[in-house]
């Protein structure tokens, strides 16, 4: 499954844009949308950009023309004036925040050594979520319309700390974010990571974990039910 997804991923990343005559055109790969019955939750909604999700992983691509107008902005910072406008503790959070080198550029490092299938992962999780609808590129996202907030917590080779995954829900929570987005996985564990998530749920944040990725290749839903 896992490398199903990222085949479509590469796609969305290679596809060329004069190519894209159709709305949309790699959405027949997008097998998963009907094994979650998704266009029937689009009958009703295709998500509102008044909702947040917070997006940890290892950045995300702020101009990515599928995604760019669904990047969430902190409205309460001044971008680039070097001073701390909100008073939240970060400077400049105008995108999010990078937990790795403590910036507000929370996007994919591309300056040294990286894995590909690590640097873009977060790229590949927002358009999952939020890929823009209908506008002649790429892939439909589960929702249209909600807003991304890239926090990166891995670095450009898919490694990354409980301490700042911890530091960077609570700027989630802080900072607006209605849902909570951790496509990663971890064996250490940790007494604090679970009481932030309990305190999600008491501040009516969701948290969306995944799961099934300690096999090489994943688990196939279709024939193994966990």
């Amino acid at each position: 499954c896992i490398g199903k997804f990222l085949s479509v991923m590469a796609l969305l990343v290679a596809v060329p844009l004069t190519l894209a005559r159709a709305a949309d055109p790699l959405e027949g790969s997008q097998w998963y949308l009907d094994q979650v019955q998704i266009k029937s939750a689009w009958q009703i909604t295709k998500g509102s950009p008044d909702i947040v999700v917070a997006v940890l992983d290892t950045g995300v691509d702020l101009d990515h023309p599928d995604l760019q107008d669904n990047i969430w902005r902190n409205t309460a910072e001044i971008a680039g004036d070097g001073l701390d406008n909100d008073l939240n503790g970060y400077v400049d959070d105008v995108y999010g925040w990078n937990f790795i080198n403590q910036t507000g550029v929370a996007e994919p490092d591309l300056s040294g050594e990286y894995q590909v299938d690590a640097v873009q992962h977060g790229t590949f999780i927002a358009g999952l979520i939020s890929s823009i609808h209908d506008n002649n590129l790429a892939i439909k996202g589960v929702t249209a319309n909600v807003k991304i907030m890239p926090l990166a917590v891995l670095d450009a080779k898919g490694a990354g700390s409980s301490v700042n995954v911890i530091r960077a829900m609570r700027y989630a929570m802080d900072n607006g974010a209605d849902v909570i987005n951790l496509s990663f996985s971890g064996n250490d564990r940790s007494d604090e990571f679970k009481q932030v998530i309990l305190e999600a749920f008491e501040r009516d944040v969701a948290v969306v974990a995944a799961a099934g990725n300690h096999s090489p290749s994943g688990y196939d839903l279709s024939v193994v039910k966990q």
